[in-house]
């Protein structure tokens, strides 16, 4: 039976792997996981799975319980190989049934899954994990039947009996409840200690009302924008918001964080439309080489050349490490780190930097500004929708209640 055993304990630590990337990936979109990577921060299916009604239970991702799951059935073929006897007979008796019990969740996830329209993949690696998982314990579930002569209830009977008196096994059922619980209380902290480095706990309720009350009490105006190039989402979206943005300013840096989160939960559903505004001045030819300009003029080349969503992806990837520094060589830097990645393959770093200073560049930078101050924008972000404005950084429950509201007109 040891090949059982060692089988399950494989397919145990596979499966912990995998919850714990898409736990992972779930708070950190942008972080490089390798082949266990989902997708780029926007354009990722596994948030956007994990943002749908069956993605979380109580508000906790469904990760966080998988990573629970694999951890305590890890624990128990750990005790049972060591303890032998007949704790490796209870260990499938009691795996066995949790083991079914997970299939049929994935199966309901999957079908989910289909619905969504949206393939994830460490999702589905985790169901193919628990399907080998049941097919392994019904195997050795088997295999212990044939050898014993009891009936399946009178032999869990026994294997449960606790009453004699010396017997060993009330410290160890004692030990194990104790592990369970201290089990429960370690993965879910752990996951509460991701959300407030992710940024913070979800907004109350009441939060949440008094900003929509806020935002719905303005006037909406019919607000006349010229048309920008630069956007985010499905030109077919149902709703389009307007931001005002500066590439290396860290309000914006936040807002692009609750903005992959709203694209991957509302795919398809909105859009987001970007103006320029450089808070370190207008870039006509007297300041064309502050760095907000210099990261505007970037964006105008990647827009050009077919690359706007990669290279804004890579460009807040790096947004940490080169806020105080940023200038040309990290514009190019930037292209440069798309082309290693196969994406930007066909474009000329030197053809690239001529784009950023021809003069439709900075004609279209600046009357972007110009209408942003028409507008009496004097801070980034800025976002319009459906009129009305909001300034700096709402939380992503507030948007996503605000957006709810706003795809329902």
């Amino acid at each position: 039976m040891k090949k059982f055993l060692y089988s399950s304990l494989l397919l145990v630590i596979a499966g912990a792997v995998f919850s714990f990337a898409l736990l992972y990936s779930h708070y950190t979109p942008d972080a490089n996981m390798l082949f266990l990577s989902c997708g780029s921060g926007l354009d990722n299916p596994c948030i956007t799975v994990g943002q749908s009604s069956a993605g979380s239970l109580f508000g906790i991702p469904l990760a966080a319980f998988g990573l629970f799951f694999y951890f305590f059935f890890l624990f128990t073929l750990l005790i049972a190989d060591y303890a032998q006897k007949d704790y490796l007979e209870l260990v499938v008796y009691l795996l066995l049934p949790l083991s079914g019990l997970a299939v049929l969740l994935n199966i309901y996830l999957g079908v989910v899954m289909i619905q969504i329209g949206e393939f994830c993949s460490l999702c589905f690696y985790t169901y193919l994990v628990n399907g080998a998982l049941l097919a392994t314990l019904l195997l050795w579930f088997k295999g212990i039947r044939k050898e014993s002569s009891e009936s399946l209830f009178s032999r869990i009977k026994t294997l449960l009996r606790i009453d004699e008196p010396d017997s060993h096994k009330r410290a160890a059922f004692s030990s194990y409840t104790l592990f369970a619980i201290l089990l429960v209380f370690a993965v879910f902290s752990t996951n509460t200690i991701m959300t407030y480095k992710a940024g913070g706990p979800s907004v109350p309720r009441n939060q949440i009302n008094k900003f929509l009350t806020n935002f719905y009490q303005q006037k909406p105006v019919d607000i006349e924008l010229p048309e920008s190039p630069y956007s985010l989402g499905s030109p077919d979206a149902k709703l389009t918001a307007y931001v005002f943005t500066d590439y290396l300013c860290s309000a914006c840096y936040g807002f692009y964080k609750v903005e992959k989160f709203l694209l991957a939960k509302y795919k398809g559903k909105i859009r987001f439309v970007y103006y320029h505004f450089p808070l370190s001045g207008t870039c006509n030819q007297d300041e064309s080489q502050t760095s907000s300009c210099i990261a505007s003029r970037a964006m105008h080349a990647a827009i050009k050349t077919g690359i706007y969503k990669e290279y804004l992806v890579e460009h807040f990837k790096n947004y940490k490490r080169m806020k105080r520094e940023y200038n040309e060589e990290w514009a190019l830097q930037i292209l440069s780190d798309l082309k290693k990645k196969g994406v930007a393959e066909n474009v000329d770093a030197a053809i690239f930097r001529e784009m950023m200073y021809e003069e439709e560049t900075a004609a279209l930078i600046n009357s972007q500004v110009d209408a942003s101050t028409a507008l009496n924008v004097n801070a980034t972000p800025t976002i319009i929708i459906a009129g009305r404005t909001l300034r700096g950084v709402p939380p992503k429950e507030m948007m996503s209640a605000l957006i709810d509201n706003e795809l329902k007109k």
